[in-house]
């Protein structure tokens, strides 16, 4: 995994993950959060920083 795979994927899930807490989609918001912690966790075991911060409504910013 290199830092700019992992920072394509994160942006790709973040843009998801809000698009469905805008919809409502509870299910699915969780599923993308597991997904967005696995892969840094993943991420963070071969070297690469990444975070990411959750506003009031539930929407998570890079």
């Amino acid at each position: 995994m290199t830092k700019s795979y992992a920072q394509r994927k994160l942006a790709l899930l973040i843009k998801d993950h809000n698009h469905y807490v805008k919809v409502g989609y509870a299910d699915a918001v969780k599923d993308y959060r597991t997904a967005i912690d696995m892969l840094i966790s993943v991420a963070s075991r071969q070297g690469i920083k990444m975070h990411y911060t959750v506003s009031a409504d539930g929407y998570i910013n890079k």
